[in-house]
């Protein structure tokens, strides 16, 4: 695995001279490349979403005309501001994982309804915890009991401080928390947005892509979250393989980024 990572190391900072001095080219690639994060991200969750209400959502904040298209638009744009935040929390070196920041993260994810006079309700400070067991829902590994999760979130996030946990690799310490986070599954709604996010947020710390799992790797994700941390580790590592080729491949020349792109083998 070490020499895994050594190889995205590599394809990393070889993408950061080519985005160094291609800034026009560069702002179209993270244009390209969020889309491509939204999209793949929905259908993890099992939500489709198409590339032109992708571009129509993102591009204006105009109200959709189709009613049908509403919670669609929303679902994305409520995904690119917290995909914002993530982002610009990751340059800021004072950042860490916190309840404080996840607790914010998931008002993000999940907008709080509204009151009569049509204003957001102001969000709570305490984090909306799952108060059920779900029968239906998008995954389908064992969960943590409700009564148990505010303990074990707890527990985590102490973890997260310790030496142990510090000295591990940067991807390393991403797929602990993906994956523990995950068999908690903290939140009824949102969870596996919130907790890839969290896991990217670590990444793009220390400068890496966020990680994109194609949606031709759905099962493979599902898998691996019935499985182990190491099938899961095994996975990001090679979508992080594969958004490093695909982007540059785009700033080669060879073909652009697709919005919808498939990984390739």
């Amino acid at each position: 695995m070490k020499t895994r990572y050594q190889e995205i190391e590599d394809r990393s900072a070889a993408l950061q001279r080519w985005i160094d001095p291609n800034r026009a080219q560069a702002q179209d690639f993270r244009t390209k490349f969020e889309m491509s994060y939204i999209y793949h991200e929905n259908a993890l969750d099992g939500i489709v979403v198409t590339g032109p209400e992708l571009v129509t959502a993102l591009s204006t904040m105009d109200e959709a005309t189709d009613s049908s298209l509403v919670p669609v638009y929303r679902e994305i744009r409520t995904h690119k501001q917290a995909f914002d935040f993530v982002q610009a929390a990751s340059a800021d070196p004072k950042t860490h994982i916190s309840l404080e920041l996840i607790t914010h993260l998931h008002n993000l994810l999940c907008p709080l309804p509204l009151d009569e006079d049509g204003n957001e309700v102001p969000p709570p400070e305490t984090p909306r915890y799952r108060l059920e067991q779900p029968a239906h829902r998008s995954y389908f590994h064992e969960i943590a009991k409700p009564e148990d999760i505010p303990e074990k979130m707890e527990s985590f996030l102490d973890e997260m401080f310790c030496s142990d946990f510090k000295e591990l690799h940067t991807i390393d310490q991403a797929c602990t928390l993906h994956w523990t986070m995950m068999q908690i599954f903290p939140f009824a709604e949102k969870s596996g947005k919130l907790v890839r996010l969290l896991a990217n947020l670590l990444l793009m710390k220390k400068g890496h892509l966020p990680v994109i799992i194609h949606a031709v790797d759905r099962q493979r994700y599902y898998d691996a979250l019935r499985g182990s941390e190491e099938s899961l580790r095994m996975l990001t590592v090679d979508a992080m393989v594969n958004s490093l080729d695909n982007a540059l491949q785009y700033f080669r020349g060879s073909r652009p980024v697709p919005q919808t792109s498939h990984r390739h083998r």
